[in-house]
């Protein structure tokens, strides 16, 4: 169930990129930018009232409004499509593909891993698993420094809030972060470029 959730998860991040593409004209991969950056926002807003399960409620409802708005997008620009006339590839996209298919990997090769001590993301696994514990930001601890409090922390409590406790779900958001900010530059390619995006 934990694996079913974990991709519900990225499908939703996907819906949030979605809902910007879709009004602004921009594309999927800008959309996956925006999306890690409401994500972080709508989990430190929820944490910060003590309840992270309100941060997820935010982040799905805004998730499938995107899908939704990417539905109806579609069904009213048939006619356009057949034409010719709309050239827009939001989800035929070689980002998209190549980020599907890396978070796809990474759920392969993490699979049933951990969080080791020797790890240099050890403490922000910590500051994780804490969150979970007390559902809240970690504002009056007494553990390590306050300033590496919030940052990628509040993406990977994100999917732990999703998921369950499972520190390899952990290593496949840190690794879906830096793939989307990795992939950016690549954010307007198209479905003809997909070879020589890959290779």
């Amino acid at each position: 169930m934990s694996y079913i959730m974990l991709l519900a998860a990225f499908l939703l991040i996907t819906g949030i990129a979605l809902l910007w593409a879709v009004p602004t004209g921009k594309t999927t991969g800008e959309g996956y930018i925006i999306s890690v950056s409401a994500v972080m926002l709508l989990m430190f807003l929820a944490g910060w009232l003590g309840a992270f399960r309100l941060g997820c409620i935010a982040v799905s409802g805004l998730g499938i409004l995107g899908w939704i708005m990417y539905i109806v997008y579609k069904v009213m620009n048939i006619g356009r499509r057949r034409s010719g006339k709309d050239k827009r590839h939001l989800l035929r996209n070689p980002y998209v593909y190549v980020l599907a298919a890396y978070f796809l990997i990474c759920i392969v090769l993490y699979f049933g891993d951990f969080i080791q001590r020797i790890d240099e993301f050890h403490q922000w696994a910590f500051v994780v698993k804490r969150m979970l514990a007390r559902d809240a930001l970690p504002f009056t601890d007494a553990l390590g420094d306050h300033n590496q409090y919030f940052g990628t922390s509040l993406f990977h409590i994100y999917f732990q809030k999703m998921t369950g406790y499972n520190e390899a779900f952990m290593y496949v958001s840190a690794s879906l972060l830096s793939a989307i900010g990795f992939l950016l530059p690549f954010a307007d390619a198209k479905k003809e470029d997909f070879f020589f995006f890959v290779f």
